[in-house]
């Protein structure tokens, strides 16, 4: 092969290695049009929640009976979302108590009391002993989120989880975080999940801007 005709080749190859560059960027922003679309669409985060506790079940339901500790069900979960995100650009966080630089709050006010008594979880025992009531706000952090850290508008999905039962505190942080801005809410989260375990299944509540819904 001459000087010419390795030239040639080189500039052949050149001009498919930029057309395949300039086809990966098209895939690569389509992809991620298409997941905004997604995250944008209750329905569709719901299946990425549902996918994730499947797995869980399917790989980890000993840790429903043998007493492990919630946080270990929330982390697994967490893992199987985090595996479902993977090049989305979404974070998946277990106990992330932050709200861009400032902590998350919640208005205790809006939680009735009679129902905490009816629960016998340590949450809501714990602000009925400490007479929480006296104040305004309590600081708290969500069981998971999968969100974009450091902005504001990625808010995806946020989960609460209890081994046996619904939590009323659990519900309320899910209202709270769920509810749109246009609503005064500071998190506007576009899909929360309460999932509970009576009996080593699966059971769950969703809520979509700040009420509870079927889904």
């Amino acid at each position: 092969m001459d000087n010419a005709d390795f030239e040639a080749r080189m500039k052949e190859l050149m001009g498919e290695f930029t057309t395949l560059t300039k086809d990966a960027h098209e895939l690569e922003n389509k992809i991620q049009t298409d997941w905004k679309k997604d995250f944008m669409n209750p329905e569709e985060l719901k299946n990425y929640v549902t996918s994730a506790v499947a797995s869980f079940i399917r790989n980890d339901s000993v840790l429903l009976t043998t007493g492990a500790h919630e946080q270990a069900i929330n982390h697994r979960i967490a893992f199987y979302l985090e595996r479902d995100f993977f090049n989305n650009g979404i974070h998946v966080d277990c106990e992330y108590n932050k709200h861009l630089n400032d902590p998350k709050r919640i208005n205790i006010q809006k939680i009735c009391q009679g129902n905490l008594r009816q629960c016998r979880c340590g949450a809501c025992s714990k602000l009925l002993r400490k007479r929480i009531y006296s104040i305004d706000e309590k600081l708290f952090r969500p069981d998971i989120v999968c969100h974009r850290r450091g902005v504001d508008n990625e808010n995806v999905i946020v989960i609460e989880v209890k081994k046996e039962s619904p939590c009323p505190f659990d519900e309320a942080k899910l209202l709270a975080l769920t509810s749109p801005v246009s609503q005064d809410g500071q998190y506007a989260y576009t899909l929360g999940a309460f999932v509970y375990f009576p009996k080593g299944m699966a059971h769950y509540k969703w809520f979509i801007e700040g009420i509870e819904t079927q889904l």
